[in-house]
């Protein structure tokens, strides 16, 4: 994807990534899910509600990932010599786990990086999003709809920008369930993400453009997403694929070729 390389100039891919990345999917994207409307009759579902809400999470989770600058930087990995030990490596097995269990741990977790955006960013956009509403977001909606598509002993619906962002409704037991609104959700999420790229966009915020676009970088050579690939590659039956019908499929124009 042409958005991850670095151009000459000094961090005119952050630009790039912003417009090509930013701009040109996650922000359509967004909006054309916003598009979809649940039934207007009870019990009005068919809105897409989960599968748009997880892409507002994803936005976050890149968005904090890119911007975030609290890692530290002495648990660096030496990443050339961790590939060098898988280059006679013919089938996954424990020692793979432990590289990239180790490679995982350097990597900024989802919830931190949903938290940083939540609480620095999307609190200027409204009083709701206080300590309370983002450990909901974060362990009832977010954990819930990546791992067992619904939410956790809660709900997500479309009530409009103007409705509040998390309201309670009582279940046929009695217990309050708590029914995260989806459209202030995205809405605030697309105001906060516009106020980022704004900010991202102004030469003299050197400093935050130097981390966002070191963590680009980052995203262009993640090591356990090439680890993943070369365990795949190493598989009979893919290799049996790339010697027959195609033999070209990934290995792209030469030095050129990126995998990410």
């Amino acid at each position: 994807m042409p958005f991850y390389r670095r151009p000459q100039e000094p961090l005119a891919h952050v630009i790039i990534f912003l417009d090509t990345a930013i701009r040109g999917y996650v922000v359509g994207d967004l909006k054309r899910l916003a598009e979809i409307r649940p039934d207007p009759q009870p019990p009005n579902l068919r809105g897409c509600t989960v599968p748009e809400s997880l892409a507002v999470f994803a936005v976050l989770d890149l968005m904090g990932f890119l911007m975030r600058k609290d890692f530290d930087d002495e648990k660096e990995l030496d990443m050339d010599r961790l590939i060098q030990d898988q280059v006679t490596c013919t089938k996954p097995g424990p020692k793979d786990a432990v590289i990239l269990k180790r490679i995982d741990e350097k990597a900024r977790k989802t919830s931190d990086n949903v938290e940083y955006i939540l609480a620095n960013w999307l609190t200027c956009e409204s009083n709701d999003y206080d300590e309370l509403a983002r450990e909901l977001i974060i362990k009832l909606f977010r954990h819930g709809g990546a791992h067992q598509f619904l939410p956790k002993a809660a709900g997500i619906a479309k009530w409009g920008k103007e409705r509040p962002l998390v309201e309670f409704r009582k279940a046929e037991d009695g217990f309050p369930l708590p029914i995260l609104n989806e459209d202030r959700f995205r809405e605030d999420s697309l105001a906060t993400l516009g106020r980022i790229v704004r900010i991202l966009e102004n030469e003299d915020e050197e400093e935050l453009r130097t981390v966002c676009g070191d963590s680009i970088e980052e995203l262009a050579t993640r090591m356990s997403n090439r680890l993943t690939i070369r365990h795949w590659l190493d598989r009979d039956m893919l290799k049996k694929i790339l010697r027959s019908k195609k033999p070209d499929l990934l290995r792209g124009q030469g030095s050129q070729t990126e995998l990410i």
